[in-house]
């Protein structure tokens, strides 16, 4: 990804952009993708194949209503065969999903990623939906977890400083404090 475009997300997915940009996700795409999904549920229980899709597309509509501060990542550790990414049933599931509903799903994301991002602050929103919609073409075998705030990205390997002489890399760290002055400084005295 682009140095600017990191940096953009970055600064959207941290305070205080990321309440902006959360509550410019639910106003322009949250609302309408949960109700997109939902609606998608409605003919999935006419079938009997159709089914075994309505967990994951709850978890997804879930999930796309305010996926600021989560991330879909492949199970590492799978607790059963179902989870499991290179499982063979979850691969036939994903490629069910993809012809069902898949391309569907990744072509209303592309469509919200572009809306998005003709706001400015919508940049980093827009990153956001390209990242769901690469997770809705094949979501079994993931799950969603919980993102920690972003680092600041460095603009490039092995050379933190900008343009502007600011250090681009790396998080200033607190400077360690020194044990043998502190044991001088006399305990504080109540009156």
């Amino acid at each position: 990804m682009n140095y600017h475009l990191q940096y953009i997300y970055w600064k959207t997915q941290t305070p205080p952009l990321r309440t902006i940009s959360q509550i410019l996700w639910i106003l322009i795409s949250g609302i309408e993708l949960f109700i997109l999904y939902m609606f998608t549920i409605v003919p999935l229980f006419a079938s009997i194949i159709g089914i075994v899709f309505i967990p994951k597309i709850i978890q997804i509509a879930i999930y796309s209503f305010n996926p600021i501060g989560w991330e879909i990542v492949p199970n590492a550790n799978p607790t059963s065969f179902i989870h499991d990414p290179n499982n063979i049933l979850v691969r036939f599931m994903n490629i069910l999903w993809f012809i069902f509903l898949g391309w569907e799903f990744f072509l209303m994301h592309l469509v919200f990623a572009i809306v998005q991002a003709l706001t400015i602050f919508g940049i980093g929103n827009a990153i956001r939906h390209l990242h769901i919609a690469k997770a809705t073409i094949f979501p079994f075998g993931k799950h969603i977890q919980r993102t920690p705030i972003p680092i600041r990205p460095s603009r490039n390997i092995g050379q933190n400083i900008g343009h502007n002489g600011l250090n681009m890399g790396v998080q200033r760290q607190q400077p360690d404090v020194d044990m043998v002055h502190m044991d001088t400084i006399p305990p504080p005295t109540y009156v």
